[in-house]
């Protein structure tokens, strides 16, 4: 869950916890602890990183495998062929899960249990293809709720975990993620149509991480673990409140606001390549907007900078 590039050593801030588990007797001998909110902010900040470093060695780290398998469910390219509408049944479980246990699937289990089959034709440069093909995705070509009701009965018919909903009353908050020094900022109002909720154009007013916090990190530094607790403490004390301090949309999701909200989001975090003309005879891009492009391996086919770091 929580990947580095440090080979063949382990992190020496996991070992405590995983001697915890493997001694434990009882589930009440495991502290409770949300390692989901922890992956979270683990991978956001191993995208971060991954976009800023240089380095050949460089690599992705975080959860990795959370981030394949939530693109997985939502984007048609950049994925292993599985047959993901045969119903996940009996045979698919066996040796794996114990139902008689409550020991069901997770929402992942069809793309790690099944077979998966990639494409034969290799492509040389695949990054640049990649982009490619991702850069020209429709919006209709987008599963936005992957994890809708009917979805979920006709793939598992069996159930699911009930570890994939019990913590639902979270996933809403407002809360800064946590994970050791890492804190990391969820932006949920930047996703609800993720939700099926009403995206607002106007963006809400909400105080940021600030940048320093946002830096914090262990490599190179030599203060105590008393200091790094009373640096985080104020994200860490927002978690009493999470599950009352969320984002209270109710409306469903609505394509006129979901318009504005893209042209203030665009004019905010991309630049558009036009012919010159003066301010006011710049009309705001549109949804359905796609301009031409010309091939150029090894870049982004339009220029695009991001004003801040948003989660995916």
């Amino acid at each position: 869950m929580f990947t580095e590039n440090h080979v063949t050593t382990v992190d020496a801030r996991f070992i405590g916890i995983a001697r915890e588990i493997a001694d434990a007797r009882c589930p009440a001998d495991i502290v409770q602890r949300s390692f989901g909110s922890a992956v979270l902010a683990a991978t956001y900040r191993g995208l971060c990183k991954g976009c800023l470093l240089k380095s050949r060695k460089s690599g992705l780290v975080g959860c990795p495998l959370l981030l394949q398998l939530w693109s997985y469910e939502r984007f048609p390219i950049g994925r292993p062929y599985v047959s993901i509408d045969t119903p996940f049944g009996l045979e698919d479980m066996a040796g794996a899960y114990v139902p008689a246990i409550g020991d069901l699937p997770t929402m992942g289990s069809v793309w790690a249990r099944r077979e998966r089959q990639f494409a034969h034709t290799q492509v040389k440069g695949c990054y640049p293809f990649f982009t490619v093909q991702f850069d020209s995705l429709h919006e209709d070509q987008v599963i936005w709720e992957p994890y809708l009701y009917q979805t979920i009965t006709s793939r598992y018919p069996v159930g699911i975990s009930a570890l994939c909903t019990r913590d639902r009353h979270y996933w809403m908050t407002k809360a800064k993620l946590v994970f050791d020094v890492t804190v990391e900022e969820m932006a949920l109002h930047r996703v609800m149509r993720q939700f099926g909720l009403c995206q607002e154009p106007a963006i809400p007013d909400i105080p940021w991480i600030p940048d320093h916090v946002h830096k914090y990190s262990r490599v190179g530094g030599n203060k105590s673990m008393a200091v790094w607790l009373q640096s985080i403490s104020p994200y860490v004390q927002e978690w009493t409140m999470a599950p009352t301090n969320i984002w209270n949309e109710v409306g469903p999701f609505d394509w006129d606001k979901f318009g504005l909200y893209l042209q203030t989001y665009r004019h905010t975090t991309r630049i558009y390549l036009v012919p010159s003309a003066a301010p006011d005879q710049i009309k705001a891009p549109l949804t359905s907007d796609m301009y031409p492009t010309t091939s150029v391996v090894g870049t982004r086919h339009h220029a695009s900078r991001r004003e801040r770091r948003f989660p995916l």
